[in-house]
């Protein structure tokens, strides 16, 4: 069916025109203004959308998730043109170099902007709201992050610490890398008679190296090592995956396997070795076949790129492997693991619907039963944080959410329960160019070069709780009264450790100003008893 539409010349009216009662959709005809623009300030989607003008009522189509939403343009009084749904919003969501920024449309549709003005033309396109918090869901805020790096590349050696701040100190290598192939060419552009690549210019190096890698070696490159203590045994065991080099990818990484290693040292103090790679426990390489599972095609769902061990409460190990996150559980560290269904709702937010690495910790309530939490790193949203899910019992998993970051996270290493209402995480960022770490690109497969490197940082959340059985809440993200007393609480904590911890350097830093002027007081009795005398340092 089909109603008139408003011409409006300045302010939209309240919509005049009430929809059908019937699902049918009435007519939008867009009246854009004589200064209508065709590209949006970079900061100032409101006034490009109002340019376009208004639009008569319009009632939207069904959508079951957005049902909530349907309205008739409404009457905005912070917004000029005064529509809501326009066409505008469309004309915006298919214009994302010059009106999104090149932001992704789901990060659009989630912005406070798109949320008000633009909610069903975002639903009809498939990007739907965030999900709200499930009764009982765990609540994160990030607090602050340490001022420095935990683990810097090319200065930081190690793996253990006395806090999650540091310093951190190397104990062993599980298993050497096999990345650095052999150069079989190279070429460099240049115009010398005897350069074969010619017409280089002089603000410009372009060079091709080859490389030749071994196709047939499983540990070509083994990346993401977890711990998990075998209590059947008595020993540490660390499960990470190893490709195959594979130059068809960008990567480099083609087929991969889950290894297993074991510590050569029994008991919980053994989690520093030595370790021994003792061979696949699951893996489309396997030799034994109870322990063959899943594809080395990086397109297929059961993809294997990843594992993360943790403990059901009956004591069965679990773990998500796959390119889908498929449940996998076993008997013992070593395997066979049996797989079971996927999980690639839990494993996913709205910002981002490939993900990977999810790392699993569990966390008490205050009533003390405990839940599984996992963290995971959003691929096509890192410059905003990363996503998390969570189970009552490990094995049937919530919807993801996303977890603002301020500055953006590659991998989240595991959320820690600290205990009242604190929580820490360990987590990497990686940077597309080593020497240029000021940000983190907007998917994160546009890091990968030869000139990227990642840290680790580490950071402090506060947790909160969703009340169980209570209407849903705000998504994750505005904090509730008691979560930002609980930050409040935490960052308190934290200055009053900075101060201990400065008058601490202050105490010291005066008691080697007292050694030094004793030591210059010992040189002045002796430069009098007739030997040489240097100034004392004039800064005493």
């Amino acid at each position: 069916s089909s109603v008139g539409s408003s011409s409006c010349p300045g302010e939209a009216p309240h919509c005049s025109v009430p929809p059908p009662p019937a699902p049918a959709r009435c007519a939008v005809r867009l009246v854009p203004p004589s200064r209508m623009r065709t590209r949006r300030p970079r900061h100032a989607p409101l006034s490009w959308l109002a340019a376009w003008g208004c639009v008569g009522c319009a009632a939207a189509a069904v959508c079951d998730e957005c049902a909530s939403h349907e309205r008739c343009d409404e009457w905005q009084p912070q917004w000029p043109s005064g529509v809501v749904d326009s066409i505008a919003c469309d004309l915006c969501l298919n214009d994302t170099e010059a009106c999104l920024g090149r932001v992704p449309p789901d990060e659009w549709c989630a912005a406070p902007f798109a949320i008000t003005h633009c909610p069903l033309t975002c639903c009809r396109r498939g990007h739907l709201p965030r999900p709200e918090p499930s009764p009982g869901a765990p609540l994160f805020r990030f607090v602050f992050e340490e001022a420095k790096a935990a683990i810097k590349v090319r200065h930081t050696e190690g793996t253990k610490a006395p806090d999650i701040a540091g310093p951190w100190t190397r104990i062993s290598t599980i298993q050497s890398s096999n990345q650095t192939y052999k150069q079989v060419s190279f070429q460099q552009q240049c115009n010398q008679p005897y350069c074969k690549w010619q017409n280089a210019t002089a603000d410009r190096f372009r060079m091709l190296v080859e490389y030749q890698c071994d196709t047939s070696d499983l540990l070509g490159s083994p990346w993401a090592p977890f711990p998990l203590f075998d209590r059947a045994e008595d020993r540490w065991h660390v499960l990470y995956v190893s490709y195959i080099c594979d130059g068809t990818w960008m990567v480099a990484a083609g087929a991969g396997n889950i290894f297993g290693a074991r510590s050569a040292t029994k008991g919980i103090e053994g989690i520093e070795g030595p370790y021994e790679t003792y061979g696949i426990v699951i893996g489309p390489n396997a030799s034994d076949t109870a322990k063959r599972w899943g594809s080395g095609d990086h397109q297929s769902p059961m993809y294997v790129d990843a594992i993360d061990p943790f403990v059901l409460a009956n004591g069965t190990y679990a773990a998500f492997v796959g390119e889908d996150h498929y449940l996998a559980t076993a008997a013992s560290a070593a395997g066979p693991w049996s797989v079971h269904d996927a999980h690639s709702p839990a494993v996913s937010t709205p910002s981002s619907t490939y993900n990977e690495n999810p790392v699993v910790t569990r966390f008490t309530r205050p009533g003390g039963e405990q839940i599984f939490v996992a963290v995971f790193d959003t691929v096509q949203s890192e410059h905003l944080g990363f996503g998390m899910t969570w189970s009552e019992d490990g094995i049937h998993w919530r919807p993801g959410v996303d977890v603002p970051l301020p500055g953006g996270c590659r991998t989240p290493l595991g959320l820690i329960d600290e205990g009242g209402g604190r929580a820490s995480l360990l987590f990497t960022r990686r940077f597309a160019d080593c020497a240029n770490q000021t940000g983190l690109p907007g998917n994160g497969a546009d890091a990968i070069s030869p000139a990227s490197c990642a840290n680790v940082y580490a950071a402090t959340f506060s947790v909160d709780w969703q009340p169980s059985g209570a209407a849903a809440g705000p998504a994750i993200g505005p904090a509730s009264r008691q979560s930002g007393s609980v930050a409040d609480r935490l960052l308190r904590e934290r200055e009053l450790s900075l101060i201990d911890r400065l008058a601490a350097l202050d105490k010291e830093r005066d008691e080697l100003a007292a050694q030094i002027r004793e030591l210059a007081s010992l040189r002045q009795r002796l430069g009098d008893e007739g030997g040489a005398v240097r100034d004392a340092p004039l800064w005493l």
